[in-house]
């Protein structure tokens, strides 16, 4: 095929996909929004309905945009996989990453706050360190997690040191049960290991941290810019006038919030 053959293949391409875009967009079929067990931000209730303060802040912002959703509960693997091979689909609460840069439109982020290697005291020996980590202790972390690489950096090997498991909430109960030794874990949600740890007799340490992360609502990439830009917008403006606040307050730690509200300080952004 010549360059000017795959040129126009390409330019036609893109203008089905772009037409495709718009024609979901205006049909009114329901936007598919993924996510999994990740309490108290999405998990099932009693009547087996997805739940939590960021679903429901996602719930508020598609009614205001008149926009019909069904929201889903998967396991992350299969909730990503779907969310990067079929339209009209969005991932929350998705970190953001040089790699997954380019599969979505990203909006966002939804929160902000710094991971940590932690570990139970218990298990630490005096020649405990950064060094010898995965020489001498087993760490656990979730299949196809954006986290996985920062245990890999630090010399865990996947089905050896490193235990992989379905969701985040199984590290952390192979954790409290003395099954593996290390846990990466957001720094603001650490005082329930610290307190269920303590009626083991030990202590939470901190080993070290890890990049701030920053969570996305991540959209198929069928979506066009212009529907991209109407929920960023309206995402902000839910930080500016106090409705993510009522919502996150009581749920998610005061430093969240504030850092959230930081991000969109001073008069409402109306440029492209």
């Amino acid at each position: 095929m010549s360059l000017q053959s795959k040129q126009l293949l390409c330019s036609l391409c893109l203008i089905a996909w772009t037409y495709a875009a718009t024609a979901n967009e205006t049909s009114q079929t329901p936007l598919r929004l993924l996510t999994e067990h990740s309490f108290p931000a999405s998990y099932l209730n009693d009547e087996g309905q997805v739940e939590g303060a960021t679903t429901q802040l996602l719930r508020l912002l598609a009614d205001e945009l008149d926009e019909p959703i069904q929201i889903e509960l998967l396991p992350w693997a299969r909730a990503f996989h779907t969310a990067t091979s079929e339209p009209r689909t969005a991932l929350y609460e998705t970190a953001l990453s040089d790699e997954r840069q380019a599969l979505f439109h990203w909006v966002g982020p939804l929160k902000v706050y710094r991971l940590w290697v932690y570990g139970r005291k218990d298990r630490m020996t005096d020649d405990t360190n950064i060094t010898t980590l995965s020489q001498l202790h087993t760490a656990c972390e979730y299949r196809d997690s954006i986290y996985l690489q920062h245990l890999q950096q630090l010399g865990f090997i996947p089905e050896q040191q490193l235990v992989m498991t379905v969701r985040k909430a199984q590290c952390r109960d192979m954790f409290l049960q003395q099954r593996v030794d290390l846990i990466i874990w957001n720094e603001f949600f650490a005082e329930s290991l610290q307190q269920a740890l303590a009626e083991q007799g030990t202590e939470l340490v901190k080993i070290t941290p890890i990049d701030d992360v920053a969570l996305y609502l991540a959209f198929s990439l069928d979506h066009s810019e212009s529907y991209i830009k109407r929920w960023q917008q309206a995402l902000e403006q839910s930080y500016r006038d106090g409705r993510m606040r009522t919502l996150y307050q009581n749920v998610f730690p005061e430093e969240v919030i504030e850092r959230l509200e930081q991000l969109v300080a001073g008069p409402a952004n109306t440029s492209s």
